[in-house]
């Protein structure tokens, strides 16, 4: 009988039939905890998975609530809201309310380039609409097609008692203390997106007939209420539309006032 080899490997010992491993060698407990393991991620993985469709909403509120910060801070220093369009003394519209709050948007340094004597589309004017702060951009508006274009928009109603922002005058906000958090002030409605220092808003019934709802489109109007705070409010649901926009009751407010 030949003496074994000294290199070969020994001959592994069969394990009792107790002892054997399922699948890919772990007992029936190891295969319970990894397939608990597994569950537990995914379900932190779900979330994750939804997180693009919900970012697009907190993106556009978050730029609403930062311009509603520029707002209020631009109400305490001037005791009114900016006017929804700056005219000249014969009336002719010059530029938006978003030039107005360029210095409580930390964009000093930009508004001290226009000339605040002249339309938005003046020779001074115009080449600085290319510098359109972030808070005005929207995903849903081509940058690079429509430089400048903003889908911010104050909510104004045309005859300037129906909504918070006037056309032509500051507006303080303590003169309606029951409808400041409820009426919107801007609106994030890129159907009718302009230059951004261009006079152009958009009036709350318009918002109110909606506009159609397109696939990968934005189905809802973020809101920038008086309060500043702010809600997302389907295109499609004029009732909620209406609660929000509380034309009854700012209208009301206005004639007691006067």
């Amino acid at each position: 009988m030949s003496e074994p080899n000294p290199f070969d490997s020994p001959l592994p010992k069969p394990l009792p039939s107790d002892d054997r491993k399922w699948w890919w060698g772990l007992s029936p407990v190891e295969v319970v905890v990894v397939v608990f393991i597994i569950l537990i991620l995914l379900g932190l993985l779900l979330p994750a998975v939804n997180m693009p469709s919900r970012r697009p909403y907190s993106e556009a509120m978050h730029k609403l609530l930062t311009i509603g910060d520029a707002l209020n801070a631009y109400h305490d220093e001037h005791g009114t809201l900016p006017p929804a369009v700056v005219t000249d003394a014969d009336g002719k519209p010059l530029y938006s309310w978003r030039v107005l709050i360029l210095p409580q948007l930390d964009q000093k340094n930009l508004y001290e380039q226009f000339n605040l004597d002249e339309p938005w589309d003046s020779e001074t004017n115009r080449p600085l609409a290319q510098f359109m702060p972030y808070e005005y951009e929207s995903r849903w508006v081509d940058s690079e097609a429509e430089p400048g274009t903003t889908a911010c928009l104050a909510v104004v109603d045309r005859d300037g008692t129906r909504t918070l922002m006037r056309p032509q005058e500051g507006q303080s906000l303590d003169d309606f203390p029951n409808v400041r958090g409820k009426a919107p002030l801007v609106v994030h409605d890129y159907h009718h997106a302009t230059i951004w220092t261009k006079p152009g808003d958009v009036s709350p019934f318009v918002l109110i007939r909606g506009a159609p709802i397109n696939q990968n489109e934005l189905p809802v109007y973020p809101l920038l209420l008086g309060s500043g705070s702010g809600v997302l409010v389907s295109k499609e649901d004029q009732d909620e539309l209406r609660k929000y926009f509380a034309l009854d009751v700012v209208a009301e407010q206005n004639a007691a006032s006067e």
